[in-house]
């Protein structure tokens, strides 16, 4: 879980605050510390989807923030992604080929699972590899190690080849990343003041 630390100069808005009543200046707080939790998790969810071959609404239903109130006694707003800081490669799958790209595989014999971790990265293909799992999962048979014996139908045992989920970076994962993290430091250093002054504002003119 990444917690979103505003240690932001509030020198320019002091006297501004000032002005405000106790009460008031927790609200106006609260207010500007929600909407920077929001824009950085839209700054988040940007700079993830850029570095990673991951769709937008994927990210973002990922993404949770736990919300403040002037009420609650801690005006700490928090930014996570709870989970797995791990995702099956189904997450980078290649979901469509033209006609033209599956004749040259039929012809190279390169058929298979083909994933893009990176976003300018290129296609990879997994040798081996299969989805299976209802189209949820890739997996590869692990070459010498066998599961337990099957019987089939004649009563006859027979090794099944050990199978292996294949996985690589989800969204935990690229967040707590170092350019993940020192861009939503950047967007909390350059959101939340503003956002500040401008609730202290309102407050002030209502």
């Amino acid at each position: 879980m990444i917690k979103m630390s505003v240690t932001a100069d509030l020198k320019a808005v002091r006297d501004q605050l000032r002005k405000l009543e106790r009460g008031l200046r927790e609200q106006a707080i609260a207010a500007a510390l929600n909407r920077t939790a929001e824009q950085a998790k839209t700054a988040a969810t940007r700079d993830i989807t850029s570095a990673y071959n991951l769709q937008s609404a994927y990210v973002r239903g990922r993404i949770r923030i736990r919300r403040v109130s002037a009420r609650s006694g801690t005006l700490e707003v928090t930014l996570s992604a709870p989970g797995k800081r791990s995702s099956n490669l189904i997450r980078f799958a290649e979901r469509k080929v033209t006609l033209a790209e599956g004749r040259r595989r039929t012809k190279q014999g390169t058929h298979g699972v083909y994933v893009k971790v990176r976003r300018k990265g290129q296609l990879i293909l997994i040798k081996g590899g299969f989805i299976a799992n209802q189209g949820r999962t890739v997996f590869h048979r692990i070459k010498g190690q066998y599961m337990k014996d099957r019987i089939n139908r004649k009563g006859n045992s027979k090794h099944a080849q050990a199978l292996e989920a294949l996985t690589s970076i989800d969204v935990p994962q690229a967040m707590f990343s170092d350019v993940g993290v020192k861009n939503l430091k950047r967007a909390v250093d350059q959101i939340f003041p503003k956002r500040l002054a401008h609730e202290i504002q309102r407050l002030i003119k209502r």
